[in-house]
Order: structure tokens, then sequence, then C-alpha cells
């Protein structure tokens, strides 16, 4: 029956489009980087892509989670909110413990896990775990959208991000090369998580101030490990990559606990205090 096609394509088309589109908007890759930069340099962006990848596997096995739980909870309005906010504490706490010191490492790990030959991809591999963080938590934000309905929203702003991925990633490769991806990525990933947010928070009143949830840990501890690189060069100078990734892994553990002492935004020390507890509190009550 033509009307149960037309029901059933209206609610279930947008699903199907949230895989569909960025498989296609996002094709640009190779064809604008493969003209201006060579075949080399699509390898190098599809190797940075796939290693940045590795470490973020357990988003999508939490997004998988997350989904048929957030569908269950759409009658408590409440418990949805705890929940929701609670996941995005705990995920962006391990990332973002976890990845910043990742980046500082990767100067030195690369050339001796993988070979010299892979060091132009460094940067680029540096700004695809910043925003594989970002992506994680995006993805619990997307699933809330799926789960309650609304993945037109979600379709919306996959259009509009991917024609900015293609646009802005074509300009920045040609003023700055193959890292340039990774900069316009990570710039509208995280343009993207803000508007996702926002779109989610609305619909609820217990969400209230969710954009501040997400994007603040992000943004702070950003800055200090752009901080910390950049005293780590200046205070290492000419010396081997070993010894930079070694100050600046130190400089950001002291920024990252000043910030804890401040006592504004996501407590980083705390949430992962309470994941511990909480895996704990799983182990002895089976």
């Amino acid at each position: 029956r033509w009307a149960i096609v037309q029901r059933l394509l209206g609610f279930g088309i947008w699903y199907q489009l949230t895989g569909i589109v960025p498989a296609i908007l996002n094709g640009w890759v190779p064809l604008v980087v493969g003209r201006m930069e060579g075949k080399d340099a699509v390898g190098l962006v599809n190797w940075a892509f796939a290693l940045a990848s590795v470490p973020l596997a357990m988003s999508s096995v939490l997004n998988r989670v997350a989904y048929p739980a957030y569908s269950r909870m759409q009658q408590d309005a409440e418990a949805l909110a705890e929940y929701l906010r609670t996941s995005i504490r705990r995920i962006s706490a391990v990332l973002l413990v976890v990845v910043p010191f990742g980046v500082i490492a990767l100067p030195f790990l690369i050339p001796v896990l993988f070979g010299a030959r892979w060091t132009p991809a460094i940067p680029l591999v540096q700004w695809f775990m910043l925003e594989g963080a970002m992506q994680a938590v995006h993805g619990l934000l997307n699933s809330q959208q799926y789960a309650s309905g609304h993945a037109r929203e979600r379709v919306y702003v996959l259009i509009g991000s991917s024609s900015l991925r293609f646009g802005l990633g074509a300009l920045a490769v040609m003023h700055w090369g193959i890292v340039g991806i990774g900069v316009t990525a990570t710039a509208i990933t995280l343009t993207e998580l803000y508007l996702s947010a926002w779109l989610v928070a609305r619909r609820s009143p217990h969400l209230a101030g969710l954009e501040f949830q997400v994007l603040e840990p992000f943004l702070t501890v950003g800055a200090l490990l752009a901080l910390a690189v950049g005293l780590s060069r200046l205070a290492t100078g000419q010396h081997g990559v070993l010894v930079q990734a070694l100050v600046g892994a130190g400089a950001l553990a002291v920024l990252v606990l000043v910030r804890e002492r401040s006592r504004h935004g996501l407590s980083l020390v705390g949430e992962l205090r309470a994941v511990v507890a909480h895996v704990r509190g799983r182990r002895a009550s089976s």
C-alpha cells in the first residue's frame, strides 16, 4: 500500500541518509588531495585517519549501547537527561586524559613504530586524534537524536558540515598542504558538536546548559595542550623529539592539575574515579 510506504519512508529515510550523505560528500578528499598534492599525499591522509581512529574504537561500542538505551528511556525525560549527561562526562574525561598525551607522544612514536617515511603524516594524525575525541562525544548526541526520532536534524547538520569540509578543506589544502584537512576537520567538528548539543538540549528543559558541558572540556584541555606543546619546544630548542615529548607531557600534566584545582567545568580526575568506582561496583555485584 502506497500510503504505508510513504509513511515508513517519511520516517525511515532520514536514518538511511545519515550514512549515505557523508559517504557521498566526503569523497572529495582523494579527488582534491590527489590533484593538488599527488597520490602519495592521498595515502598519507588515509593512513593518518586509520591510525587516529584505532584508539577510539570504544566509542563505536558505546554508541551501539547508547542508542537502544536512550530509546527505552524516552518516557522518563529527567532520567534520560541525567543518563546522557553522565555518558558525555565520562567518555569526555577518559578521552581527554588519554588523547592529549598521545598527541604529544606521536612525533616520537610514529618514526619508531612505523618508520621515518610516515613522518610527514604526524601533524595530520595529531589533528585527527583530536577530532576523533570530539566525534566520540558527538556520537552520543547523535544516538539521542536517532532515539528520539529526530534523525532529520542530523541529516541537515551533516549536509552543512560536509559541504563546509569540502569547501574549506580544499582551500586549506591549497594553502597548508594535507595538514589543512586536519585543521579544518577539527574546527568543523567542534562547531558541529556545539550545534548538535544545542539541538538536543532545546527539546528538554532537563538538558539546559548541555552545550557548555559538552564544549568546555575540549576547549580548555585543547588550549592547555597547545600551551604545553609550545612550552616544550621553547624549553628544549633543538633537542630530540623524545625530550620534547617528555617535557610536553610533564607540562600538560601540571597544567591539567591546575585546571582541576580551579573547579570550573568538568573534573577529569573526579569522573575517572567515578568510572573506576562504577566498574568495581559492577564486578562486585556479579
